[in-house]
């Protein structure tokens, strides 16, 4: 049970105030909830599964995170048929379970099912949808001084069926050794993001990612139209190059997807009001907290030609 700001700053008056009327020192008998498990898992067809798995901190320490190598992280397909068991793979940044043979595609029903010691089984359910095609991006105007370029990008919005998506915006970072007739050796392509200044006219209920950069929206009012999505790329000419190509990429998410994303996006929005309403952060793991969920990821891109 996490402890609320105010309760903690009643202890801390009341430990002060006993400090200085005795001189026998006072210690809190505070019950601290065993952590919870947190599961990150977005997952992509022809990519394999990345499981992350930690544990969730403590409001009265500093520890760093603490990420679980000892359980048994098990994927599901169709007609509950076990596909693999995860390996755990260290990473500098973020350890994760995976395995490199299983590849997901669309439509199918993935079940993940984690084991750790003394703790419930964890589950969740999800699927990777048909992806939307990005047809097209193209500059419309720009002024790489003030690190703004103005993109249209095409969608057709298929209808017929409830359809999410999170649109984002990437400058690519090619790194090796360029020869004098431009052929570049050892060539290593690395995809950055780039932020998205303001979100479409013609996309009223879409919101910022938690990262605010992305935009996230469903089909609601543009159930099958075309849609031309104006887009101000905030770009900085010194990282992305003189002629920088910005990638586009359009994802068809799931409804787990979309929800954990929004609500997140929502809470971090009004952690800086504390007189809001507390926002719940969606989650569909059984006996944890996190995300389990699929998506599908068209690209286009456009090179930016002063």
């Amino acid at each position: 049970m996490k402890i609320p700001l105010q309760l903690l700053r009643l202890f801390s008056l009341l430990f002060l105030v006993c400090f200085f009327s005795c001189e026998e020192p006072v210690e809190l008998d505070i019950d601290i909830a065993k952590p919870q498990l947190v599961v990150d898992g977005t997952f992509s067809k022809d990519h394999p599964f990345q499981i992350a798995l930690s544990k969730s901190g403590n409001i009265l320490t500093n520890e760093p995170t603490q990420f679980i190598d000892n359980a048994k992280v098990s994927i599901f397909g169709e007609d509950n048929k076990l596909l693999a068991i995860l390996n755990y793979q260290e990473d500098a940044l973020l350890p994760f379970y995976s395995l490199e043979d299983i590849l997901p595609t669309t439509q199918v029903n993935y079940r993940l099912s984690i084991d750790v010691p003394d703790y419930p089984t964890l589950t969740a359910t999800d699927q990777i949808p048909k992806p939307v095609a990005l047809s097209g991006i193209s500059v419309d105007t720009m002024s790489i001084i003030e690190e703004r370029v103005l993109l249209k990008a095409n969608m057709k919005e298929p209808g017929g069926q409830k359809n999410y998506y999170h649109l984002l915006l990437f400058h690519e970072v090619v790194n090796g050794r360029t020869h004098s007739n431009g052929f570049v050796e050892n060539k290593d392509v690395n995809l950055m993001p780039v932020p998205i200044a303001a979100i479409p006219d013609n996309l009223p209920t879409a919101t910022f990612d938690g990262n605010q950069l992305g935009i996230l929206f469903s089909d609601e009012n543009i159930n099958g139209q075309d849609l031309q999505l104006k887009l101000i790329a905030v770009i900085n000419e010194l990282e992305a190059g003189i002629f920088p190509k910005i990638v586009g990429e359009l994802r068809t998410v799931s409804e787990n997807y979309y929800q954990y994303y929004t609500s997140l996006a929502r809470q971090q929005e009004s952690k800086d009001r504390p007189f809001s309403e507390p926002v719940s952060v969606h989650t569909n793991i059984e006996n944890g907290v996190g995300i389990f969920a699929g998506y599908s990821a068209y690209r286009d891109s456009v090179t930016v030609v002063q």
